[in-house]
């Protein structure tokens, strides 16, 4: 399956594409949320994987417009940030995001969050 990874700390997405890679799925890493537009209106995903905390656009806001978009508002979209009060999930469980990890990210919890979604 595809994996679209969007996170401005590129150790975190050298972790992520590493072991998501492993596990046998292919995984397009970018590291801001206007290049993630980008990439998703030329390449199917099954599954988005973001930050909330990035420059320019926000998750929450990253999350709204795919929900926006009538061509991707179904693809799953799991947020990993650092941030993980109730509050914080709440927001991003309110701008659509489907699911919520805090980092630091337990590597078998991801892979068995992406297993729940059909991935």
């Amino acid at each position: 399956m595809t994996i679209l990874a969007v996170d401005d700390d590129p150790k975190t997405l050298r972790l992520l594409k590493a072991a998501l890679s492993k596990a046998g799925h292919t995984v397009i890493a970018v590291d801001n949320a206007r290049d993630a537009l980008s990439v998703l209106v030329h390449t199917p995903v099954n599954l988005i994987l973001s930050d909330v905390m990035m420059p320019d656009i926000d998750g929450n806001e990253f999350c709204r417009i795919v929900r926006a978009e009538k061509n991707l508002g179904y693809i799953p979209i799991i947020f990993l940030s650092a941030r993980s009060s109730v509050d914080d999930l709440a927001t991003g469980l309110v701008a659509g995001a489907d699911d919520y990890l805090a980092k630091p990210i337990k590597l078998q919890e991801l892979l068995d969050k992406i297993d729940e979604y059909g991935m």
